[in-house]
């Protein structure tokens, strides 16, 4: 079962889908593969490979993502992007590698 369940941490009720900004589908859209690749790739060196999932989001996030991308996975991470804002990004004390 790979359904998704979202409501505010103060309330009872589910959001529905509509109730979220784009940019938000593809943050929880990030979660649930970041999951998946945890519970299936755990104890092996698999690359995580995304494929331009944030194009929604602004600079600022995407920035936060890619730092977390970074400190937080030992494998491995390719993002395939034909936007050149990655390469705006500052990356200071990171490994990320653009190419």
């Amino acid at each position: 079962d790979l359904s998704v369940e979202i409501r505010m941490s103060d309330e009872a009720n589910l959001k529905d889908s509509e109730f979220f900004s784009q940019g938000m589908g593809d943050l929880i859209n990030f979660a649930l593969r970041i999951a998946i690749y945890s519970l299936l790739c755990d104890n092996y060196n698999i690359p995580l490979i995304l494929d331009d999932c944030f194009i929604e989001l602004d600079d600022i996030r995407f920035g936060k993502i890619m730092k977390y991308l970074d400190s937080n996975f030992k494998n491995q991470v390719i993002y395939f992007t034909a936007h050149k804002r990655i390469f705006d990004l500052e990356l200071e004390n990171t490994t990320l590698i653009r190419l």
